[in-house]
């Protein structure tokens, strides 16, 4: 009963391995980041149902340098420059 204990418990490692190769290689292949989410949810593109393309949105035009200084806040500057 110990030996299946831990065969169980170091069995765990490559899991975890596993599971943490798979969601990094998803991360990373996946397009856009959370600034670009932002912007397509307030544009309407969000696929959210949070509105209408027409629908008009009070003045909220996100400049590029709101947007860049978003990418600033969150890091995404850094990464793009890599």
């Amino acid at each position: 009963m110990l030996a299946y204990i831990l065969r169980r418990l170091l069995l765990i490692i490559p899991t975890l391995f596993g599971i943490m190769v798979v969601n990094f290689a998803i991360v990373q292949v996946a397009p856009g980041g959370p600034i670009d989410q932002v912007i397509a949810q307030i544009r309407g593109a969000g696929g959210g149902g949070e509105g209408r393309e027409d629908e008009d949105r009070g003045g909220m035009d996100l400049r590029e340098a709101g947007e860049e200084e978003g990418r600033e806040q969150t890091g995404q500057d850094k990464q793009d420059a890599a």
